[in-house]
């Protein structure tokens, strides 16, 4: 995993230097850039981009307990939902609230890390932000709610069968 995980910033490191100089060449030959001003662009660049940005935050959320690479790739998984939602992508909002939910781990018996809270915090989030677009995608909201009152249930009975000796 920790040799993936370098391999993988190997190799994200090459594209960003590529990417640089390309931009850069770009900027000498006096390449022109042009402003959209309609959100008509939107709809379709996100299409093209989405699948490659739902691979990229989950292999970082999923290898990396930075608090800071944390943050930033729940605000990557909320912008794409927001944008999937509104505009009526619902594959694309499924793939990303799913995958979400995935890494609450509310559905398995892994131990749960910050970075696990973190994401039950931006699916409840997320529920209260875009609820009006979420559609099909509220039974993962709505799961991760019923899953953690069942927890607290648990915990409650346990402490109850503690104190009295149970």
């Amino acid at each position: 995993s920790v040799r993936k995980t370098e391999l993988f910033l190997q190799e994200f490191d090459t594209v960003v230097r590529n990417t640089e100089c390309l931009l850069d060449l770009k900027s000498r030959k006096g390449g022109e850039y042009i402003s959209a001003h309609s959100v008509d662009y939107v709809k379709p660049i996100f299409e093209v981009i989405c699948w490659p940005m739902l691979a990229t935050l989950s292999v970082l959320l999923e290898s990396n307990d930075n608090k800071e690479c944390v943050e930033l790739c729940l605000d990557g998984f909320k912008h794409c939902i927001r944008v999937s939602g509104r505009f009526g992508l619902d594959n694309e909002r499924e793939a990303f609230v799913s995958s979400l939910a995935k890494f609450t781990f509310l559905h398995t018996l892994k131990e749960m890390s910050p970075k696990n809270i973190n994401c039950i915090k931006a699916l409840l989030t997320i529920g209260l932000s875009e609820g009006n677009c979420l559609a099909g995608s509220w039974k993962h909201v709505l799961q991760c709610v019923s899953q953690l009152e069942r927890l607290q249930i648990i915990s409650a009975n346990a402490k109850e069968a503690d104190h009295f000796g149970g």
